[in-house]
């Protein structure tokens, strides 16, 4: 029996695929199955998976059902009492399995463990590192207020998801991943690591402004708390879905407004900051934020954007930029 499960569920996923996917071969513990779920994709994903001549693999294609029951399938498949989440877009740091699982097994109070991260860009160039409260204390005060660990990071016991019912189904919630995380913490202790486990990446594909929309945030802290979606409140997120659909260029304004104001913020660097900026205005004309992001960057000096951001930054005290990134 394999002493770890990896889950990936995989949707026309082409574009970063194949480097996801050696990510998590190439960790320093080999002893684990890695179940990838193709959620019905048309593009190239399922070549590349069968591409990886490893035993370890084991590919299961299905028609598109969406990430949360891909997700509940490859828990039901998995043999092994402990189960990794990876996405198809993001990258594992090498020792990343091995510390996780030694954690777990040190910690059996434990049913939910993270870690920090590292965020890329497209192109998996370096942004910045979050770092994440550790202790079961810690995660608790930001439970019912905002989501503190990153999917592809975390780790988790199957008996416990199982107990839960696993990831929500109902269409359109879009934060499966959050409201299993605050039931599982029902069950036990809640941890994460003090260390870099994942670099993930943002890129104009996963982007999305439904985070900053006020409704959003409303029914997405009522559906966490009581564990699932009232219909009134799933068709109101359908409604925010499709708003973003009918702008087609609005991911890729998206996308240049999150690195215009990593820039700005995080990792200075005032004319990239500019640049995308000016990108994301000409994308997306409409977007008000990002032209009150690039007034600040062109007028305000570096000090007072960082005190801005300590102020009312959502992340305030948890980033930090590294030196020499590994």
């Amino acid at each position: 029996m394999p002493r770890v499960s990896v889950a990936m569920s995989v949707f026309n996923g082409e574009i970063f695929l194949a480097e996801s996917i050696q990510s998590v071969l190439a960790q320093t513990m080999d002893d684990f199955e890695f179940i990838i779920i193709d959620d019905g994709s048309t593009d190239r994903s399922a070549e590349i998976i069968k591409g990886f001549d490893d035993p370890r693999i084991r590919y299961v294609h299905q028609t598109n059902k969406g990430l949360a029951t891909s997700l509940n399938k490859a828990i039901s498949l998995s043999r092994s009492d402990l189960i990794a989440r990876t996405d198809s877009d993001d990258l594992w740091v090498p020792e990343k399995l091995k510390c996780q699982v030694e954690f777990m097994d040190k910690h059996p109070e434990v049913v939910l463990l993270g870690g920090e991260i590292q965020l890329i860009d497209m192109d998996g160039n370096y942004m910045y590192t979050v770092h994440k409260p550790h202790s079961d204390e810690e995660n608790r005060r930001y439970l019912d207020i905002k989501n503190m660990w990153t999917h592809s990071a975390v780790i988790f016991r199957q008996e416990s998801v199982e107990k839960v019912g696993g990831y929500i189904t109902t269409k359109y919630t879009y934060f499966e991943d959050y409201v299993l995380w605050h039931q599982l913490a029902k069950l036990g202790k809640v941890a994460q690591l003090d260390k870099v486990v994942t670099k993930y990446r943002v890129h104009p594909y996963a982007v999305s402004s439904k985070t900053e929309n006020p409704r959003f945030i409303e029914i997405m802290k009522a559906t966490v708390k009581r564990g699932y979606a009232t219909d009134d409140e799933v068709s109101e997120l359908k409604e925010i879905k499709m708003s973003e659909a009918n702008d087609p260029k609005r991911k890729e304004a998206l996308y240049h407004l999150f690195l215009g104001r990593s820039y700005m913020f995080h990792n200075y660097k005032r004319r990239k900051s500019i640049q995308h900026l000016k990108k994301s205005v000409g994308l997306s004309p409409n977007m008000r934020i990002a032209r009150i992001y690039l007034f600040m960057v062109i007028f305000l000096p570096k000090f007072i954007l960082k005190g801005i951001y300590k102020w009312k930054g959502p992340m305030a005290g948890f980033i930090s930029v590294e030196e020499n990134p590994a």
